[in-house]
């Protein structure tokens, strides 16, 4: 019997003394959420990364000046391309396992501090506006289309003005910010004829003026009429005001060559992937591509106007379309077409490309919305993360998928930049629950170098004098030799519960299967009927028609069930089948529980375990606004106790993780050891 801690955070790595015995815990079908094992023999023409044994450890970006050799000791490094040089020699001369991710923006023009402005060592290169988009190298020219760029809803001008003139009047100078840079351009609104680029020193609403900087910012100065169009540029994931947003929507205007920024973009990425600088090709071996920032949905503190109509609309159009989603979307589709050998990933946890891209970096890992290095986690979203993380490695339809989670939580050995937390735990809870599947774990490189972890290599050699020891991060060579010490899974994870609590009869629902009828399930915006083929389980199951009339919000549409007694401080666990029409996204609430969760075109499992704050009640409430198809609902149970207590087996040994509230008691059924480690002896003795 093993008691493992509390606190949302404590896990154990373990050496089988002898062998391991694989466990079915997971009694219950309805509570069984892991993925189904992956085949030995991938179809996909990506590079494998079968050799990389578990845990699986990541470096993100080189930024904090790790030496090539302990950069080596890692399997995965997304980084810029001014790493080239040191991702060459880690392969050639340190661990040819190594692979390289090209850390690129999915989102906005990063180079604007680059003195050389055709180099595209940051990716797209930008010297000057012209018809076409070219950007970069010189030998391709640097030219931006003014078309491409993502604008907020603009104006016009109210009077003609010279190519000289730095005083603007406008119809609504409310629309554009001081210290921002705007487009002018000839009507009509979207052609961008005669475009150039200005940045606005000062805006009076009051009447309705602009102060210029000056004229023709990277582009020619120009006179323009009366009614041609101001808009101001959206901005990237920063401040500075240089950060121009790229339009990835698929109303994104077309150049002189007939593209979209996403085709000019995929066009411009199988040419210069492995380029850096002004075109020179690299030595390194770039397995693929990580996009950064590309969000699904547009933010709305970015209040963009996609289709350039002078009209705020979030990238979305007025009957539910994603602008924004269908140009990412077709983005990838194009950049694994054109550069089929290599791995496309998405920025952001909740990004899309299922059918195209193989993955996704899951950047703020565990604790989204806390904040970068917070030694305070809050775990708002845990179960979020946790069910993106098993979509992403399960539910694409593409082969060699592959995740990336990204910790930000700091640890008292790695503190980063704030204050030192109180344990190690969080952390360490990370990288249990990113073994449940098959994805990578690390931290970001910028204010820890080499955040290298005990759990990361320990000799498991049979009758080795070190057997059960971690290695230290400093004996590289060694390293090599014993990271991946884990092996391979020997099944998917389980939920480890006690069977008698999660009885189908201690469901909280009256009628989670629709067996007969809907029962007391209700709706707003959808239709709901029973349906009797197809279902997950029992004789039925709910479908949710398409919204009428349609709503931009989640929250625009919902599904609910009956009230449910909720207690204050009591852990509770909804679990529920579902699929949609389309790929999509959701929301689940009860009591003090929301989630946003994506669905799929096929039926998936949903378990989320959480602790009620306040006595209520409530309803169980899906939410199915904002993106207009069908959806499916089966198997819905909730129950008055946890399913977050985690364990998964490999060759050499186990790893469990309590993320609840409090401690919990298990049999492993067999006889293991802890590792022995000297960064957190507490545990690891």
């Amino acid at each position: 019997m093993l008691t493992l801690k509390s606190s949302f955070r404590f896990l154990f790595f373990l050496i089988s003394a002898f062998h391991v015995s694989t466990n079915v815990w997971a009694a219950y079908p309805y509570l069984d959420d892991a993925n189904e094992p992956k085949s030995s023999s991938s179809t996909s023409s990506a590079p494998s990364v079968s050799h990389h044994l578990f845990p699986r450890v990541l470096q993100h970006e080189t930024l904090g000046g790790a030496s090539t050799e302990a950069l080596s000791k890692y399997h995965f490094i997304d980084a810029h391309g001014s790493a080239f040089s040191q991702i060459k020699t880690i392969q050639s001369n340190y661990s040819p396992e190594t692979m390289m991710l090209r850390h690129i923006s999915g989102r906005a023009y990063q180079s604007y501090s680059t003195k050389a402005a055709c180099h595209i060592t940051n990716g797209v290169a930008f010297a000057f506006t012209g018809p076409i988009s070219q950007g970069g190298p010189s030998s391709s020219g640097c030219n931006i289309f003014a078309g491409h760029w993502l604008y907020k809803a603009g104006t016009t001008l109210s009077q003609s003005i010279n190519a000289s003139a730095l005083s603007l009047r406008v119809a609504d100078a409310s629309k554009i910010k001081a210290g921002q840079y705007v487009v002018i351009y000839n009507g009509p609104a979207g052609s961008f004829n005669n475009a150039e680029h200005v940045k606005v020193t000062a805006s009076d609403p009051s009447t309705d003026t602009l102060t210029l900087q000056a004229r023709g910012y990277k582009s020619n100065a120009a006179s323009h009429a009366a009614g041609s169009i101001v808009a101001q540029h959206v901005l990237g994931q920063g401040s500075d005001s240089r950060l121009w947003a790229y339009n990835m929507s698929s109303a994104s205007p077309r150049d002189g060559n007939n593209k979209t920024f996403g085709q000019f973009y995929a066009d411009w990425l199988q040419k210069n992937l492995m380029r850096t600088k002004n075109g020179e090709t690299t030595g390194a071996k770039v397995a693929g591509i990580l996009f950064d920032a590309d969000f699904y949905f547009d933010l709305a503190s970015a209040a963009s106007d996609a289709n350039n109509d002078l009209v705020k609309d979030d990238g979305l159009s007025g009957a539910g379309v994603n602008w924004l989603g269908d140009g990412l979307d077709a983005f990838y589709k194009m950049v694994s077409d054109r550069l089929p050998n290599h791995y496309v990933l998405s920025g952001v946890h909740d990004g899309r490309g299922y059918t195209s891209a193989h993955g996704a970096q899951m950047e703020n890992w565990l604790d989204y919305g806390n904040g970068d290095f917070n030694s305070n986690p809050k775990y708002h979203q845990l179960n979020a993360m946790v069910v993106n993380y098993l979509f992403n490695m399960g539910a694409r339809t593409t082969s060699g998928r592959l995740t990336h989670n990204l910790t930000k939580t700091p640890t008292r050995l790695y503190p980063g930049n704030g204050a030192k937390p109180a344990s190690n735990a969080p952390v360490r809870m990370g990288l249990a629950l990113t073994l449940m599947d098959d994805g990578y774990f690390g931290t970001h490189s910028r204010l820890t170098p080499d955040a290298w972890w005990d759990e990361y290599a320990v000799d498991v050699t049979p009758n080795s004098p070190n057997y059960g020891t971690a290695v230290p991060k400093s004996d590289v060579s060694r390293v090599h030799q014993h990271r991946g010490w884990l092996g391979r899974p020997v099944a998917p994870f389980t939920r480890v519960y006690d069977d008698t609590k999660f009885a189908p009869q201690q469901s909280l629902l009256y009628d989670g299967l629709f067996n007969s009828s809907l029962g007391n399930w209700s709706s707003k915006g959808v239709k709901i009927s029973r349906v009797t083929s197809g279902q997950v389980e029992g004789a039925g199951a709910l479908l949710a028609s398409t919204m009428s009339p349609y709503g931009r919000d989640l929250g625009a549409a919902k599904i609910q069930s009956e009230n449910i007694n909720l207690a204050a401080g009591q852990e509770y666990t909804i679990a529920f089948s579902a699929r949609a029409s389309k790929y999509r996204e959701i929301r689940v609430a009860l009591g003090s529980q929301t989630e946003r969760l994506p669905l799929g075109t096929g039926w998936r499992r949903y378990v989320l375990s959480f602790v009620q704050t306040k006595n209520q009640n409530s309803p169980l409430i899906f939410q199915v606004g904002r993106e207009n198809t069908q959806v499916w609902l089966d198997s819905v149970y909730v129950f008055d106790e946890t399913a977050n207590v985690f364990r998964r087996d490999f060759e050499n040994g186990i790893v469990l993780a309590n993320a609840t509230p409090r401690s919990r008691t298990i049999d492993l059924a067999g006889e293991f050891l802890r590792i022995q480690g000297t960064q957190d002896a507490a545990i690891n003795n």
